[in-house]
């Protein structure tokens, strides 16, 4: 996943304070050094797991009231 994937997800506001990005069903997505970094400027925690998790994950954060979004990779 590229930061061209995510310009919404970075320019939101109000910044949400967790992104779950979902790797696919087999975890093959993997997360670029260049969004890695634009997220850790922009103080954005982030979680990278497969896609079935992912969504777990993001519903226990929405459930706990944090800001989170979810990034799901759907085709591997």
């Amino acid at each position: 996943m590229y930061i061209d994937d995510l310009t919404k997800v970075l320019n939101a506001e109000p910044k949400p304070e967790l992104l779950t990005v979902g790797t696919g069903y087999l975890g093959l997505m993997k997360v670029s050094n260049e969004l890695e970094e634009a997220l850790m400027a922009r103080r954005m925690e982030f979680s990278a797991q497969r896609t079935k998790q992912a969504s777990r994950t993001l519903n226990d954060l929405l459930k706990s009231g944090l800001r989170a979004v979810a990034a799901p990779h759907l085709t591997c």
